[in-house]
């Protein structure tokens, strides 16, 4: 069949003419043939332009039944899903999930980054759009989707630029990381940068941490080793120094949990009651250059809080156990050294072939960089900070860490809540001795 006669059904799915599509594939001439410019008949259908929506979903329907192949793509690298997706078309994305379209499908163009539906939808900030995102998220979409041209540039980040406040929490929702680090800086950072901060303020709600440092080797100078509220203030961003502004000034986290020094104060009450001795335990508080070299040692910008309660009582003197847990407060240099010896373990691949059973939001290692022991049994079990959740976790969360035992428990949602259900514990058992 000549190339003229081959482009036949492709003109006339891009003209809208439904009665020619039906009579060609009829007549048995191909709906799954590429024309002279790389397009299909399905992939056609799937960017028609505003004039041809009215006959869009039917020219759709009668492809798909005409056995058009829905995985095909375009010269552009994109599916009939990933057009649908880029043109906002909320009626037709269901259509083609419904006839088996992948929402993960991959495309790219001329060596450009990978793309997916997903990632096209987020390139615009429409109501339609953001319906979009969730019906692909629905279908499986990864929120987590990594491109750029480093190819750890997140579908979040990406989001950032131009989405909606809708679908970013969509995404959020679905599981993206909003602490994610790429070369290009962070979503808080990137928002910064595209002068959003509507979009600023909805990824603070949900958890993104200002204070998460850049590591040196970032790719942008101007981002390397700073933190979102300082790149901020380098740019004298007055928008988004004014939604941090209660963010760095507040004594209580996000969920409402009281500040370190509160709940420090309720634990030094009841432990007059309930263990003098254990009060006397703690050492006084460490210094800021022996908090510096804690996270020097792991990589990790620790929590505000847990940093605070470091500078009132860095550790206890002996393993006496913090009522009512059964662990002690590691000093710091001990935190240190616990750290190294894990590291070491695992740089020699003693875990290698070993997996844990988490509790969600909780990586599957059997131990990771990202988790910073701050309370020992002295038999090789812990609770650490998690630094480095995974779907569905926070930064900062409370998790076990047991030496021989594959359960890795989530106990709090940040050094805060954990502090103060730590005092509320305390001053239970102090109440019940006093009466």
């Amino acid at each position: 069949m000549g190339s003229d006669l081959k482009d036949d059904v492709t003109k006339a799915v891009r003209a809208g003419d439904i009665a020619k599509v039906k009579e060609l594939s009829v007549s048995g001439y191909s709906v799954n043939e590429a024309d002279i410019y790389g397009d299909y008949p399905l992939t056609a259908a799937c960017h028609s332009g505003d004039d041809l929506k009215r006959v869009q979903l039917q020219m759709v329907k009668l492809l798909l039944e005409s056995g058009a192949d829905i995985a095909v793509k375009d010269n552009y690298g994109r599916s009939p899903l990933m057009n649908a997706a880029k043109e906002g078309h909320l009626k037709l994305v269901p259509i083609l999930l419904a006839a088996g379209a992948d929402p993960n499908q991959e495309g790219r163009y001329e060596g450009l980054p990978p793309q997916t539906a997903l990632t096209e939808a987020v390139e615009e900030g429409t109501k339609s759009h953001a319906e979009v995102v969730r019906l692909l998220l629905v279908a499986g979409a990864d929120p987590n989707f990594k491109t750029g041209r480093r190819g750890d540039v997140s579908v979040l980040m990406e989001a950032v630029c131009r989405a909606s406040a809708a679908a970013i929490e969509a995404l959020i929702g679905a599981g993206a990381q909003v602490n994610h680090v790429a070369w290009s800086g962070t979503a808080l950072t990137i928002a910064i940068d595209e002068n959003r901060p509507e979009i600023f303020s909805v990824l603070l709600k949900h958890g993104a941490d200002p204070n998460l440092r850049m590591p040196e080797t970032v790719a942008r100078p101007e981002l390397a080793g700073k933190t979102a509220i300082e790149y901020a203030r380098e740019k004298k961003a007055k928008k988004f120094l004014a939604i941090l502004q209660p963010e760095t000034q507040s004594q209580s986290n996000a969920a409402g949990s009281p500040s370190v020094a509160q709940s420090w104060d309720r634990i030094k009450q009841g432990l007059k009651v309930l263990k003098p001795e254990l009060l006397e335990s703690f050492n006084k508080g460490a210094s800021a250059k022996e908090v510096q070299e804690l996270e020097k040692a792991t990589g990790q910008k620790l929590p505000e809080a847990f940093k605070k309660f470091y500078e009132i009582a860095n550790g206890q003197r002996e393993a006496v156990e913090l009522v009512p847990e059964q662990y002690s407060l590691m000093p710091i240099e001990q935190i240190i050294t616990e750290w190294q010896s894990w590291r070491s373990l695992v740089d020699k691949g003693e875990f290698s072939d070993m997996e844990s059973s988490p509790d969600g939001g909780i990586r599957s290692d059997w131990w990771h960089a990202g988790w910073i022991p701050f309370l020992s049994d002295g038999g090789g079990d812990s609770l650490c900070i998690d630094m480095s959740p995974t779907n569905g976790g926070k930064v900062g969360q409370i998790i076990t860490m047991c030496h021989d035992d594959r359960g890795r428990t989530l106990v709090a949602d940040s050094f805060e809540s954990w502090l103060a259900e730590l005092a509320d514990a305390i001053d239970a058992q102090a109440l019940s001795l006093s009466r």
